[in-house]
This record gives C-alpha cells, structure tokens and sequence, in this order.
C-alpha cells in the first residue's frame, strides 16, 4: 500500500495575495496538513469528519480552501432559504438513484454508505433537527438555511479548522511517495 503526498498552488487575493503560493507538505516536518478543496456543505462535513477521526493527533492539521468569498453561500439559498438538506430518510440507494440516470452507478455504492439515514443521523447528533415534509423534501425545524451552516462552522472552529476563503487551488502535483514501511522519494517530474 502506498500513501502519496500532495503539492498544490493556489491563489488568494483576499489575503492580499496576488501570486500563486504553494502548499508543499515535505516542508512541514513537524505537523502534516490534511487539505479538503472547497467550502460547501460536503467540503465542510468531510473535513469536519476526517477531524473527528484523526482528533488524537495534534500532528494533523486540517483546513478547507474555498474558491469564492462565502463558504456554504449554497446551503444559504437552497429550498429557498430553507436548507433542502436531504430526501426522505426512508428512501433507499437505489430509489433515490433513479432520478440520476447519467451518474446512477457511482452514486448507489456512496449512498448505501453515506445515505438519507446516516445523514439524518448525523445532523440528530449534533443537535439539528429535521422534519420531512408530504413530497419527502427534509428541512431544520426552524425552516433555516442558517440553522445547517452555523452547526457546520460551530463543527469547525470546535475542530480548528480553518477556512480560507477566495483561495483557488490552480493545481496539484504528487510530490512524495511513500512506501509501506519505507522512507518517502521525491518523484523525478
């Protein structure tokens, strides 16, 4: 099994940076950083979760790059303020594909792991409520698109993770492989 490191350029003229800068994790001997690419609501709960599983090491960064000035500027307008977070929790993989006919196949496999339930499960247990209604659309309670992006940002300032916005990521290169057991080597490209 072989893990890669990543280098990345990306750009961020809110920061009063106006040139390409590069995230290089050979640099960082001490503290490795675990970088999600944008700042909507999968961005967030994907970084939010990878903090959860890695919280007993404080060697681990973990920080979110997001292209525009508003992180979750999506979650704030969906169902039309409200936050359509999800369909009915009931709704299995496989029903819930059939409105996908392009992307069917890959989204089964994703949604039997991660589904309506799960999710359901995971806003109840951090404290968002949710309610269906009669066509199976699930909403907060409050009918709030802020109720979603305030559990997430609350989720990841408990984590530290930073948010950096107006950050484009221009590119990625391998730039270290690791072998299982063995010291990392620097790729010739």
């Amino acid at each position: 099994d072989r893990s890669k490191l990543f280098s990345f350029n990306a750009q961020s003229p809110e920061n009063g940076d106006d040139h390409l800068r590069e995230y290089d994790p050979t640099a960082q001997q001490k503290q490795h950083h675990l970088v999600v690419i944008g700042g909507g609501a999968a961005g967030f709960m994907g970084a939010i979760e990878a903090a959860n599983v890695i919280a007993d090491n404080s060697k681990l960064k973990v920080s979110i790059l997001e292209a525009t000035s508003n992180p979750l500027n999506k979650v704030k307008i969906s169902g039309g303020g409200r936050c359509n977070v999800m369909q009915d929790a009931t709704k299995s993989a496989r029903l819930i594909t059939e409105g996908y006919p392009r992307g069917r196949k890959p989204l089964i496999g994703l949604l039997e792991s991660f589904g309506p339930s799960q999710t359901y499960q995971w806003f109840d247990n951090h404290g968002v409520q949710l309610k269906t209604e009669p066509d199976g659309r699930m909403f907060p309670i409050t009918d709030k698109s802020q109720t979603i992006i305030d559990c997430l940002r609350q989720l990841a300032d408990t984590h530290s993770i930073a948010v950096e916005t107006r950050t484009r990521v221009e590119d990625i290169r391998v730039v270290q492989e690791e072998k299982e057991g063995g010291a990392g080597m620097l790729d010739d490209d």
